[in-house]
């Protein structure tokens, strides 16, 4: 048959109609899945920002940020929930309310920061009247927190069941119009993740960071709403552009509403699982990422990649399963095996495969490459089974949607599920399951309910029942095989956590603490991997300072509080001092629990009847305190630590400033081994702004620096100091750490209130909650404090009553001063470069031996100088067998000339000089050596010969 000209023109049309129709869906999907994309990085600012936020009011304790947590995604399951039926009701209206809402979240998030500084004050009445660790009082909480974050998140819940409406107009195309959506605002989470964890909060703060998001926010209300006028069209269409296509139902006979409901329930499950795992793997990587802000952020960029992984690449194949309850049983069975596996993956990843990198690769040690090297091995061992847990996503929504008009419902009721198990995994993680089984058995628990999972959609599928055999059967034995590989017990441990004998392992809510013994013989207190408190020399010094320090600087004091109970060693040197009251907060229960084994260190004062121990956040605690003190002795993990670099902030010293008597005194424990001089100068700064008189003291060994608060000028009464240091047991105390008279006692003083004020006006920032300057950190090998920042003391404190007669005085005088000395070689001693300055390191050493032989410091340096001085020797004899030449020769002649050994140097340069005669700088150094040890005439020869060449 031949069509008419006028029939092929009428099918001309309809072709370039429907190709225009085509194109403009395309762009339109586009458009959305891009805002769609933003939203997700907006979406997990606000959760990284919002997080930040309360814990500060809150605490960073497991229950305060699963509190938060817990009502931050309930308002998701909310949101996704209601909105569902919206979005049913109103399909060609969702663009415009999707921007609307967007709009309104970011309206919200700038508003909060207001909002939040009232909640302060509401949480420190109800932490005053009820039981901090009561359930009444963390249903407050978490109320307090629900009623605050509800209309935000629900907010954010509401925007995937609108926009899947908007975009999926086909049945059979469900799994993957869902599947990409839901891929790419996790792709969004992503990329919010990242740029938080690692740039914006670094570089503008955290409320900088959350404005970024509501800028954000406010572009995507613009485009949406642009969008909903330029591209929606008002006929009654079910297709984006072009005409309408009829729907393709399921027929009802292939859809069982049972099946697909208890399918949900199970996706609920697999929420409460996935969450558990992110809980369990954080903990677990701490030993062997580091608990740093980056590795955290490390983790949950891997986490959110696999979710958005899976999603997409599942989008399809969810439309295409003929049988997606068998497809469902594969996601899961997996699941459940490789996070039963995932811990002795961890250990061949960070351990075997480093073994097998090395050998293959020169390893640099800068920070850039070792973090994103152990990035990629935890990427390793996560992106399989986070990808399978995004990729469930896509095919739960196809089996449990039944029909197109309420695909917004059961969107919503799919994501809604899936959130309240999540909700309920990451408490049950922390605060259940932990405590209860440990991290190793918990994951092998949390991988059984993905196996049990897999066997209820097992048997749900419609596969025949040899099929189903053979599945159950492989299921059975490679979950027999895996638990045979995880069954060992694997005791978390961080590389350098080394021992003879594991005394104490325990894991709680808060941490894993862990006692061993070392080989040496020295008991030592683990927190996460961090070596914190115990029994050597150096760890007692690092204890008995934090309290002998504030102790002696205070007139009488009569009440105390210690953040950090650690090993008890503060606690009991300041319970020596005999005051009216010791209060202690302590973050991790189960360092409470370690403390028998450290009893030649705290001596058992948890039982003082004047000694109170509360379990709590230490800026909490000074935050509802009402109670205020003449000492405030702070002892806290690494800087470093993830949450840690808060309690070096300006906002933390004004809590401590607040909570301190009108002539109180505050130390602080200050690490700078991993701290740049910026960093330092920035903790400084801090200190300072706060407190009117700073001072710095570093402890008896030099290792890390105390600093010392108060708002009024310290003076130090000579006489009375040496009385109360020659009290029986304040004496046997501070003998264990060499301080046995006041001088000794000054010698560790740093910097006095001007000089610390220099120190930290090179700050380039304030420590901040806002700016939190220490947890991001980026810096190369070398860039670090590794010896000692300080060139040489500055300053001293104001001293009185130094003798009672002027012959007295002066004797007092000079053993300060000379006590001082040593103090000033031993830190240049420090100052010195180990590898180039060897021999100037030694002669500080010996400098200040000859001061006082027996000081415990400089006998304790000069082995290890002396190993420095003779590895720089074999450096130097080596450069030259390997390539002799007239500098090498002149660089070990000097080396020995340096050390006062005048013969060696001579040989040296004689022997040199046999292989380059004509080195006239060489015939001159010897000339200056031979004048040296009063040999004129073979000086005169050498310059001689050296004006003739």
């Amino acid at each position: 048959m031949v069509n008419s000209p006028q029939a092929c023109l009428v099918a001309g049309r309809k072709d370039i109609g429907a190709e225009v129709a085509s194109s403009t869906a395309t762009t339109e999907k586009l458009f959305v899945f891009l805002l769609f994309f933003f939203s997700g990085a907006s979406g997990l600012i606000y959760q990284v920002a919002w997080v930040r936020m309360f814990t500060h009011i809150f605490g960073s304790t497991t229950i305060a940020v699963s509190t938060v947590l817990a009502a931050f995604m309930a308002g998701l399951a909310l949101g996704s929930y209601v909105f569902g039926v919206v979005a049913d009701r109103y399909k060609r209206q969702s663009l415009l309310f999707y921007g609307i809402l967007e709009g309104a979240i970011g309206a919200y998030a700038f508003a909060l920061p207001h909002l939040l500084s009232s909640v302060e004050s509401l949480h420190v009445a109800i932490y005053r009247n009820y039981e901090p660790g009561s359930w009444l009082f963390i249903l407050i909480r978490f109320v307090i927190c629900l009623v605050i974050l509800l209309l935000p998140t629900t907010m954010m819940g509401a925007t995937l069941p609108l926009l899947a409406k908007f975009l999926v107009r086909q049945f059979k195309t469900v799994g993957r119009g869902l599947g990409i959506l839901y891929a790419t605002n996790t792709a969004g989470a992503v990329i919010g993740c990242y740029l938080a964890g690692f740039h914006l909060i670094a570089s503008l703060g955290v409320t900088r960071t959350m404005h970024v998001a509501v800028l954000v926010n406010l572009v995507i209300m613009g485009a949406a709403c642009l969008a909903h006028f330029l591209y929606v069209r008002v006929a009654n269409e079910d297709t984006m552009g072009g005409e309408a296509a009829p729907v393709a139902e399921r027929p009802l006979e292939n859809y069982d509403s049972g099946k697909s409901r208890i399918i949900v329930f199970c996706f609920a499950l697999a929420g409460f699982a996935s969450l558990c795992y992110e809980v369990l793997w954080t903990r677990a990587l701490v030993f062997f990422m580091g608990f740093s802000t980056y590795a955290f952020s490390a983790m949950l960029t891997t986490f959110l990649l696999g979710l958005a992984l899976g999603s997409f690449l599942f989008s399809r194949i969810a439309d295409k399963s003929n049988d997606r309850y068998f497809l469902f049983f594969k996601i899961e069975a997996v699941i459940g095996l490789w996070g039963i596996l995932s811990i002795p993956l961890f250990t061949w990843a960070f351990y075997k495969l480093q073994e097998r990198w090395e050998y293959y690769v020169n390893i640099d040690l800068s920070w850039e490459y070792t973090f994103h090297y152990k990035f990629l091995k935890a990427f390793l061992v996560m992106i399989l089974p986070t990808t399978l847990m995004g990729a469930a996503f896509p095919v739960v929504c196809r089996i449990f949607t039944s029909d197109l008009k309420k695909l917004g419902r059961d969107v919503a009721a799919v994501y809604s599920a899936n959130t309240v198990g999540a909700i309920v995994g990451s408490a049950a993680a922390g605060l259940v399951i932990i405590p209860l089984l440990g991290t190793q058995k918990g994951i092998v628990l949390i991988g059984a309910v993905n196996i049990l999972i897999a066997m209820v959609a097992l048997f749900m599928s419609t596969i025949p029942a040899r099929r189903k055999a053979l599945a159950l059967a492989a299921t059975g034995g490679a979950a027999a095989i895996v638990l045979i590989f995880s069954s060992r017990d694997v005791v978390l441990r961080a590389p350098w956590e080394q021992w003879e004998s594991l005394l104490f392992y325990e894991e709680d809510s808060m941490a894993l603490v862990k006692v061993f013994r070392t080989e040496d013989g020295r008991t030592v207190l683990s927190i996460d991997g961090d070596t914190l408190a115990g029994t050597g020399e150096i760890m007692q010094t690092n204890q008995k300072m934090l309290a002998h320090l504030p102790m002696l600087l205070h007139d009488d004091p009569r009440t105390v509080l210690i953040v950090g109970f650690g090993a008890g060693g503060t606690s009991y040197s300041m319970s020596l001092y005999q005051p009216d009251r010791i209060d202690c907060v302590e973050f991790v229960p189960s360092v409470l629990k370690a403390a028998p084994f450290f009893d030649e260190v705290n001596h058992g004062v948890l039982s003082s009847p004047i000694y109170n121990v509360t379990l709590d956040d230490g800026r909490t605690f000074l935050l509802t305190s009402e109670d205020t003190y003449d000492v405030l002795s702070v002892d806290t993990i690494d800087p470093k630590h993830y949450g840690s670099s808060n309690l070096y902030s300006r906002d933390f010293y004004e809590l401590c400033r607040q909570r301190l008597n009108p002539d109180g005194i505050m130390v602080q424990w200050l690490p700078f081994s991993w701290l740049t001089c910026r960093e330092l100068s920035a903790v400084f700064a801090s200190f300072a702004s706060v407190f009117e008189y700073p001072t710095l003291w570093f402890n008896r060994h030099f290792t890390y620096f105390l600093m010392v608060g108060s708002n009024h000028e310290l003076e130090i009464d000579y006489q009375r100091l040496s009385e109360r240091m020659s009290d029986a047991q304040i004496a046997d105390d501070l003998r264990v750490i060499h301080l046995t008279d006041p001088a000794q006692f000054l010698y560790c003083f740093a910097a006095d209130t001007d000089a610390f004020r220099q120190l930290a006006s090179e700050a380039p920032k304030l420590n901040t909650y806002d700016m939190p300057v220490l947890e991001f950190f980026k810096y190369n090998a070398g860039e670090t404090v590794r010896c000692q920042p300080l060139i040489e003391r500055k300053g001293m404190p104001k001293l009185t009553n130094l003798g009672k007669t002027p012959e007295e005085e002066a004797l007092v005088r000079k053993k300060i001063e000379d006590h001082l000395n040593i103090a000033n070689y031993i830190i240049l001693t420090l100052h010195c470069d180990e590898a180039k300055e060897a021999v100037q390191r030694w002669r500080y050493n010996q400098a200040a031996l000859k001061l006082n032989p027996s000081d415990v410091v400089a006998r304790w340096l000069l082995p290890y100088s002396e190993v420095l001085l003779r590895k720089q020797q074999e450096r130097i004899v080596a450069s030259i067998r390997e390539k002799p030449s007239p500098d090498r020769f002149s660089l070990l002649a000097d080396f020995y000339y340096q050390l006062g050994e005048f013969a060696p140097a001579i040989a040296v340069m004689e022997e040199g000089l046999q292989s380059f005669p004509d080195s006239s700088e060489m015939r001159l150094q010897l000339a200056d050596y031979y004048e040296t040890i009063g040999n004129s005439k073979a000086a005169s020869l050498h310059r001689k010969a050296a004006l003739t060449n």
